[in-house]
């Protein structure tokens, strides 16, 4: 039903409630977190679980249990804040009148318009000056200028109808050109995530430092091994048996599984792409957001000619994590346009997977749906309560129904049930005790993600309270914006933990995804009236300035020719050494013998060997507690292991000499010794 232009102005009007609380809001926010929360929660002693880690791995224990409660804490006591006011203005008709109506509430809205922008502004210059610097300065200064331009032109009636007109034009060409078009772009960002045998050697640090680990969680499975039975992944606990065929049919090597995570992510982000077609008709500004999130995507933490290290060659990121965002993103938008039964339960199914598979960002993706159901519309802040019930029920009946499948299944292969106490042991190292964890900076990028996470959620409530139905594509909107802003927040964790400046980029698509629903839906709001157009300049022009600054590492994103050259050249040293450890275990070996490979690829050179690995975990780097080395050993006596391969921990050393191993060295440097068994 069209509006009138008195609705209309009601409704914009009320949008901007939201701008009353930011100031109260934060002060509130920054007294508890800093006067009242250190009260309560106690910051460890120095030495905190040393008695629990290996002496090698002790001086990286560094918990910091306060910014991690902090931040939870943060995340949901500022929509609780929002809500709660959303419900006392909604209550109260005659003081949302009155606000509606008078000027100080304009002033006051400009005035914390004019704060965020501050802020926004100290945290710039933060990063700037004192942190790793992702965007150049005169780029940002262009980007400024042109996003003043943009948003004064769109002001001005001939600028709009001019867009207007080119939107339409862009109307004009086929759906399926924009497809091809953003798969291409999508292939041309994968092409540095892909690797060969050959040049894998030649690649950064930080790329050949993590691929091991990923790896062999796919190739521990075509060594027979079992998750939660006998071997324990850190990153997935189900993609490696979806792909088992895969790997199969093409094998573990550097090539093949690169291919296959670049195939994950090119899926992945077509996700990403035909969620905003589902947002919106006007095909050109689909694209034109789409190759704005893909800038998002494309920010190396570290680069050097053609070679760099970004979230697709780091590989649990780009293609393991992040695909339960942006898949989760994709069945949600389809739901909300053509809801039915069917559609909730295969939401519901792919939550429990990707839940079970990597619960780090499985559990905010599912937590970012809940949310999105549950948000209400037409003056109702929540959807009515049988739904919400049924979709909880559903989503909990379905991760029931997967773990159980899960432990069924694995009984029947393996013979025995799983060890699903041991399905969160890297969570527990990592976040509980704080292994490898380093501290929020003051100030900086991070905190501007957390105020566009938390104004996202404000404009969705909002809406909820105030809003009305204007169309199927327009009501997809704010539910999906709470979906991104939730699940955002639970991928920030991921940098709560590890405050490292090579982190910060992995939430920059989730961060980018956020601005690009913001920006589709204030371009809903109607011009009704001088006090609405000045009050959406502000926020438009913080929207389209970050939204073009994340996007703008696109441009200076590697060609395809430099990486096709790349991909057909390498030093072959990787392959060389590969080769002659696999001939060293191969020659100091029975065929089907099990051993213990501990070492970087132990699951590929067990099968390049032929023989059965058991060892329980990806690498030697994996061995952090004292408990996975007691698990190692009894691993190795059950399956009657007489040879050990590789580089240990002094605590495993130890257990292998008190178990009556005796150490040969295979390699004059000593990066490979073979421990045998010595009959007493």
């Amino acid at each position: 039903m069209e509006q009138t232009p008195e609705q209309g102005h009601k409704e914009n009007g009320s949008r901007y409630y939201a701008w009353l609380l930011v100031l109260p809001v934060s002060l509130l926010l920054l007294a508890v977190l800093r006067y009242v929360l250190p009260l309560f929660v106690r910051v460890p002693p120095e030495g905190y679980g040393a008695d629990l880690f290996l002496e090698s791995t002790v001086p990286s224990l560094l918990p910091e249990p306060l910014e991690q409660v902090g931040y939870l804490v943060a995340i949901t006591l500022a929509p609780l804040c929002v809500a709660a006011a959303a419900r006392a203005i909604r209550r109260h008709q005659r003081l949302s009148e009155a606000l509606r109506g008078s000027d100080a509430f304009v002033w006051w809205v400009l005035f914390s318009q004019f704060a965020v922008l501050l802020f926004a502004v100290v945290m710039w210059k933060a990063q700037l000056v004192s942190q790793k610097v992702y965007f150049c300065g005169c780029e940002m200064t262009a980007v400024a200028l042109l996003s003043a331009g943009m948003v004064l032109a769109l002001f001005w009636r001939k600028a709009r109808a001019g867009a207007s007109y080119l939107l339409r034009l862009g109307d004009r060409l086929p759906v399926l050109a924009y497809s091809v078009a953003a798969e291409l772009l999508c292939i041309w960002l994968l092409l540095p995530s892909l690797f060969t045998d050959a040049n894998i050697s030649d690649s950064l640090i930080n790329v050949r430092a993590h691929i091991p680990f990923i790896v062999d969680e796919f190739s521990a499975v075509l060594n027979g091994r079992h998750i939660l039975v006998d071997y324990f992944p850190q990153y997935q606990k189900l993609l490696s048996y979806v792909l088992e065929p895969y790997f199969k049919l093409f094998g573990a090597g550097t090539l093949s599984f690169t291919v296959c995570m670049a195939i994950l992510s090119l899926f992945s982000l077509m996700c990403v792409y035909f969620t905003f077609a589902l947002l919106s008709r006007r095909r050109l500004l689909v694209l034109v957001l789409f190759v704005l999130f893909l800038g998002s995507c494309a920010v190396p933490t570290n680069i050097s000619g053609v070679n760099l290290f970004y979230m697709f060659n780091y590989y649990p990121m780009g293609p393991v994590r992040y695909m339960a965002t942006w898949v989760m993103g994709l069945l949600l938008a389809f739901y909300l346009r053509y809801p039915s039964v069917s559609k909730l339960w295969a939401m519901a199914a792919a939550g429990a997977f990707f839940m079970l598979n990597n619960p780090d960002f499985g559990v905010p993706a599912s937590a970012g749906v809940l949310a999105a159901l549950a948000l209400g519309r037409d003056g109702s802040m929540f959807a009515p309560w049988a739904f919400v019930r049924r979709a909880g029920l559903a989503f909990a009946a379905a991760l029931v129904s997967a773990v159980l499948i899960f432990a069924v299944a694995t009984r029947m292969a393996a013979g025995q049930w799983p060890r699903f106490g041991e399905m969160f042991m890297y969570q527990k190292v990592f976040a509980a005790t704080g292994f490898m964890l380093l501290p929020m900076p003051a100030a900086g990028l991070h905190w501007l993600i957390y105020a566009t996470f938390m104004c996202g959620i404000a404009v969705a409530v909002f809406w909820a309270v105030f809003g009305r139905s204007a169309g199927e594509r327009e009501d997809c909107l704010p539910p999906l914006l709470m979906f991104g802003c939730v699940a955002g927040c639970g991928i920030g964790m991921y940098y709560v933990g590890r405050s490292h400046p090579y982190v910060l980029p992995a939430v920059f698509p989730a961060w980018s995804f956020v601005l690009a629903l913001l920006l589709l839906f204030s371009a809903r709001l109607r011009q009704h009236g001088k006090r609405v157009v000045l009050l959406g300049a502000i926020p438009a022009f913080m929207l389209v300035f970050h939204l073009l600054v994340l996007g703008s590492p696109l441009l200076k994103f590697p060609g395809p020719l430099g990486q096709l050259k790349r991909l057909a050249s390498g030093s072959g040293e990787f392959i060389n050494s590969y080769e002659v450890l696999a001939e060293l275990t191969r020659r100091n070996t029975m065929p089907g013998e099990k051993v213990g490979i501990v070492s970087m690829y132990s699951h590929n050179l067990a099968l390049a060997a032929g023989v059965d690995n058991v060892y329980p975990f990806a690498h030697r780097g994996s061995l952090l507690l004292k408990s996975q080395v007691q698990l190692a050993m009894d691993v190795l006596e059950k399956n009657g292991v007489n040879r050990v391969f590789g580089v240990f921990p002094a605590e495993m050393e130890r257990a292998l000499e008190a178990d009556g191993f005796k150490p040969t060295p295979l390699v004059s440097n000593g990066v490979y010794t073979m421990w045998r068994r010595v009959p007493q």
